[in-house]
């Protein structure tokens, strides 16, 4: 026998073993209530008044309704609101968990043994009450008044179980809760740990794929509530993407239980959403270390784990990747499943349908999961399509389709015709009634669409896919945030997040003003004046502050979804007209639209500002994310400008100047805020013209951007040893101030350049091309980053690794002087 045939019918004897226990605790019960009840009912009836024995009646009934209502309480429960409170220690929230987990057994022992036992004495009672009323009423008949009695009792007991029932329904969490509240104050559980509620009984049992095998429907439903209480006490204390993990839970468990991981593939699309991905292979124990340096990377990187086979970042590559992956299979004769995981916001991105278009004309066996977080589905459409899915994707329903085709083209004469109007009816129909034609018609077969959230038919939808030949796409509706209100309320704040609290939501650090929202403040300003300003950004109006702009200025915004190629020429093409457009769009993304900021907008010369956010190391994010690139693949583009502000006030000045130039120009700016570092001028801006913040003798230190502040600190130590440098805060990347830097390459022997970029290529490597030019003989020293990819971590963390804090600067300067 094999060993999972063993395992199975060794869990089949112990819940059977369990079964017989709880029939014989139940039979114990029944006897002893019985007995103490029918006791008090024999002895304690007869003997009192009518009007006490009518008291007694309402109040057995009573009992009766009120366990009913608990015992439909905790089946229409959700068990997921109590985990927060259970770990906070919340009194009842442990008891409630335990009644919600235990639902089956508290709902027959309340609905039937409490029901049955109560009926049968409320009966015996009402009985007794009948024979004693006789005795006052003896002119009516003995068996009409027992009729009479047993259909009143039999009224009250319908008619108050059936309030009750509403009642328990749409107050089930209060109910048990309340309930769980009472019994941890009368019975006072002890907590030992046999007893005591675990919170995550299945998620400990689980580290691997192969650890979902063998777990039960009802298991794999508590793992998902045990998952995203995991996650909500993880990231909150961590930060990082939480609505979207929250999301994909059911999701990311079906497809782990279903497919032969790692032997099978996944690759998820942008990545951020494969935290349940790392918790359900090896990584659970990590999810301290999320995003910190050294830690879990919050995304799926190739040399974290086996099972990440494809690194991810940006978005729209799934597809692409993932059929790379299937020819390779098909090319080396190899057998396994490729699925590609992807959202609804991503398939916007150009390159996605590329990918789409080619994957459906390859055939090749590729599975694609559309995780579809947006789109409202009504009921009655969502079963239709689940229906047709079920039959589309049924071997017998495709066998009778081909049998069908057969035998019409069969007939004399008129066979070929008969067909043809067959498939223009079917395709009619199939128009009118099958979502997903588009993908049809791409050359996938589409399923869906099915509910995310239903692990029963996500496991289900899964199982015939596998079964399925050629290109598949399954069209999964989720809920973004799901399981945690803050986050289902508003999934765009609670997108990516810092820490917080759980119970209120409210983030614990205090932000300080940010790059990102003073852009948009000041854009709205000088809107307000210039009707010819317009804004354009690619799916980011929350993360590059234009959300308040797309609110005042409706018609001037311009979201393009996730497509930085199309937003960099569609820009140019308002340019063309007369317009104002500034392109907000991250550092990183912006690579993705290189050549359509060289021959459209460059090429041409067409006024547009490209309002470069994240620039210099973003942090957490990590590799993918760090925008320490831009300058080299910018400063060598004939007609751009690039300038980039040493602090907030500065920036200000330069929005307006950028706005006005008439050029392409691009502003570079770091993500978040300023370091608390105050300057005393703020120089006019004038093209080309760099600032000098203090005059010193013995070296000069040129810095762009945000880091200018450290230098100015660092200056401030040097000082105490009396060495005094110059500062110069290089506001223009390109061009250089020519004509400071001859008086520089005059006066000073020892330069040093201080960027938040990569060293090659980037503003000190154009200082030194210039002084090469120049024939300079003195010593230049440039300090950034070196060839190699900047990995996830804290910015100040960052910053000393590379020696660009005040300490890392102060050091390495003093080192050359």
């Amino acid at each position: 026998m094999g060993k999972n045939k063993k395992i199975k019918l060794y869990k089949k004897k112990t819940n059977n073993k369990n079964n017989i226990r709880w029939i014989l605790v139940i039979i114990f019960w029944t006897l002893i209530i019985s007995f103490v009840i029918n006791s008090l009912t024999e002895f304690l009836v007869p003997n009192v008044s009518i009007f006490n024995a009518i008291v007694l009646l309402l109040f057995i009934i009573s009992i009766g309704v009120f366990f009913d209502i608990i015992g439909v309480a905790v089946t229409a429960a959700d068990e997921e609101p109590f985990h927060s409170l259970a770990s906070r220690k919340v009194k009842g929230a442990s008891w409630a968990v335990y009644l919600i987990r235990n639902a089956d057994r508290v709902s027959n022992f309340c609905n039937d043994v409490i029901g049955d036992i109560v009926g049968i004495i409320s009966g015996a009672t009402g009985a007794v009450i009948a024979a004693n009323l006789s005795v006052y009423v003896f002119y009516i008949n003995k068996s009409l008044i027992a009729l009479i009695i047993s259909s009143i009792i039999a009224a009250l007991t319908i008619g108050g179980k059936a309030i009750g029932k509403n009642f328990a329904f749409t107050q089930a969490n209060n109910i048990v809760f309340y309930f769980g509240y009472f019994l941890e104050g009368i019975l006072k559980r002890k907590k030992s740990k046999e007893k005591e509620v675990r919170i995550m009984a299945v998620l400990e049992k689980v580290n691997y794929p192969k650890d979902l095998k063998n777990l039960s429907l009802k298991e794999l439903n508590i793992l998902s509530n045990e998952i995203r209480k995991f996650l909500i006490d993880k990231v909150s204390k961590t930060g990082g993407h939480l609505a979207s993990n929250l999301g994909v839970v059911e999701l990311t468990i079906a497809l782990h239980r279903i497919f032969d991981l790692p032997k099978d593939k996944i690759v998820w699309d942008v990545g951020h959403q494969c935290y349940v991905h790392k918790i359900l292979t090896g990584r659970k124990d990590k999810f301290d270390t999320l995003r910190t340096y050294g830690g879990l990377s919050g995304f799926t990187t190739r040399k974290e784990s086996e099972y990440d086979v494809f690194g991810a970042g940006h978005s729209s590559t799934s597809i692409s990747a993932a059929l790379g992956i299937a020819k390779a299979r098909d090319l080396k004769g190899e057998k396994f499943n490729v699925i590609a995981v992807i959202g609804d916001g991503a398939l916007t991105g150009g390159m996605a349908l590329e990918a789409l278009n080619d994957a459906g004309a390859s055939k090749n066996d590729l599975i694609v999961v559309l995780n579809d977080n947006e789109m409202s589905i009504s009921q009655n459409v969502g079963s239709l399509a689940m229906y047709l899915s079920k039959i589309r994707t049924s071997p017998k329903y495709i066998t009778i389709r081909n049998d069908i085709e057969l035998l019409v083209k069969k007939i004399p004469a008129l066979g070929n015709n008969i067909y043809k109007s067959m498939e223009k009816i079917k395709e009619g129909v199939k128009q009118l009634v099958i979502p997903g034609m588009l993908f049809e018609e791409l050359g996938f077969t589409y399923l869906g669409p099915i509910d995310g959230h239903n692990i029963e038919n996500l496991l289900d939808v899964f199982q015939r896919a596998k079964k399925l030949k050629g290109p598949i796409l399954i069209h999964v509706i989720t809920k973004k945030g799901k399981g945690y209100i803050y986050a289902e309320d508003q999934p765009d704040v609670y997108h990516g997040v810092g820490p917080f609290e759980v119970a209120t939501g409210n983030n614990f650090t205090q932000s300080k003003i940010t790059y990102s929202e003073v852009f948009g403040e000041e854009l709205i300003k000088l809107a307000k004046e210039d009707q010819r300003i317009v804004a354009i950004t690619a799916a980011m109006p929350d993360g590059t502050g234009l959300k308040p702009f797309s609110e005042h200025f409706k018609d001037r915004f311009f979201d393009v979804g996730i497509a930085e190629q199309h937003a960099a020429t569609f820009a140019a093409g308002l340019a063309t007209q007369g317009l104002k457009p500034i392109f907000a769009v991250y550092s990183t993304f912006l690579q993705r639209a290189y050549d359509q900021v060289v021959h459209d907008i460059c090429l041409q010369n067409l006024p547009v500002v490209l309002a470069i956010d994240r620039s210099g190391i973003v942090g957490e994010d990590g590799e993918t994310h760090q925008g320490i690139l831009d300058i080299s693949f910018l400063r060598v583009i004939p007609n751009l400008t690039i300038i980039s502000p040493k602090d907030i006030e500065e920036f200000k000045m330069m929005i307006k100047w950028a706005i006005d130039f008439n050029r392409p120009i691009a502003i570079r700016y770091p993500r978040g805020g300023d370091l608390n570092v105050q300057f005393e001028k703020y120089d006019e801006i004038n093209y080309g013209k760099w600032e000098e913040l203090t005059i010193g003798k013995d070296v000069c230190i040129i810095s762009t951007g945000r880091l200018t502040q450290n230098a100015k600190l660092v200056i401030e130590k040097l000082n105490k040893h009396d060495i005094f440098p110059t500062l110069i805060n290089a506001r223009f990347i390109k061009p250089l101030d020519y004509k400071l830097l001859d008086e520089i390459f005059k006066d000073y022997n020892i330069i040093f350049t201080i960027e938040d970029h990569y060293l090659s290529g980037g503003f000190g490597s154009a200082v030194l091309e210039y002084a090469a030019k120049k024939n300079y003989k003195g010593k230049i020293r440039n300090i950034g980053y070196p060839d190699e990819f900047v990995t996830h971590g804290n910015i100040s963390l960052l910053y000393k690794k590379y020696n660009l804090d005040i300490e890392g600067l102060y050091n390495t300067i003093l080192k050359e002087i």
